[in-house]
């Protein structure tokens, strides 16, 4: 069995406002798959076009990060029709 390799992640200050927004089950949520992507855990992860971000899918929700090495920045955390503006 191949070992999974763990991910730092670092929350900027505009991820942490927007969490806060966010309605608590679904914020519980967007932070177990988080956690899930920083274990190594296959994710449903997507380079963005155009832009040096990933996107992480979550329902709704959208958590647009940009990864170096084995770090992950999370930048914001958007409902889908706001993530892509």
């Amino acid at each position: 069995m191949q070992s999974l390799q763990r991910i730092e992640v670092q929350f900027l200050p505009g991820a942490a406002k927007d969490l806060q927004g966010i309605p608590l089950r679904t914020a519980q949520n967007i932070l177990t798959r988080i956690e899930r992507y920083a274990e190594g855990h296959p994710s449903d992860i997507k380079k963005l076009k155009g832009r040096g971000e990933f996107r992480l899918r979550v329902g709704d929700y959208r958590v647009l990060l940009v990864k170096t090495g084995g770090r992950a920045e999370i930048h914001r955390i958007l409902h889908r029709r706001e993530a892509y503006r």
